[in-house]
């Protein structure tokens, strides 16, 4: 029974294998897979994420962040993520100008650097993205909040503008 299950799963991963693989740009003849256009296109991912390297490490930290706090790795779990990602877009709503002068001195020391400093710093926000992902969540808080504030500023000012000129 045991050994019926096992081939059924390892036939829904070859199959779900080979689907992803056709989706990516490859095709399937006589069980050999052509991967030139997938290699295309990884190659464009690949140009992408060298040119945009600092974005493409914080979206690998957000989802280190997400998959460590769901599997409880370390420290942490979804529901305390949660939690502090709550309590920081409340501070960031809360406290935004004492937030945005933080977040901007941040990003002003962390972008000051060369690539490889920055890449390096990038590198300490993967660290604590898997170690610490409710601090990593807290802080995605804060700029969540501090960018709603801002962002309700900034409509409410042109809804102004707009009225007036009307």
């Amino acid at each position: 029974m045991l050994k019926i299950k096992t081939d059924c799963y390892l036939l829904i991963i070859r199959r779900c294998i080979v689907n992803a693989l056709v989706i990516l740009g490859g095709t399937m003849n006589k069980n050999k897979f052509h991967l030139n256009k997938m290699r295309e296109n990884f190659a464009g991912v690949e140009k992408f994420a060298y040119t945009h390297i600092l974005e493409s490490l914080g979206a690998v930290a957000l989802i280190v962040a997400a998959l460590s706090a769901w599997t409880h790795l370390f420290v942490g779990t979804i529901g305390w993520s949660m939690l502090a990602l709550l309590i920081g877009s409340a501070c960031g709503i809360f406290f935004s100008s004492w937030c945005d002068s933080m977040l901007k001195r941040i990003y002003a020391l962390s972008r000051r650097g060369n690539r490889a400093s920055m890449v390096i710093a990038e590198g300490a926000k993967i660290a604590i993205a898997l170690f610490l992902p409710f601090v990593y969540f807290a802080f995605w808080g804060v700029m969540a909040g501090s960018a709603c504030q801002y962002f309700i500023h900034v409509t409410h000012s042109n809804h102004k503008n707009n009225s007036k000129a009307a």
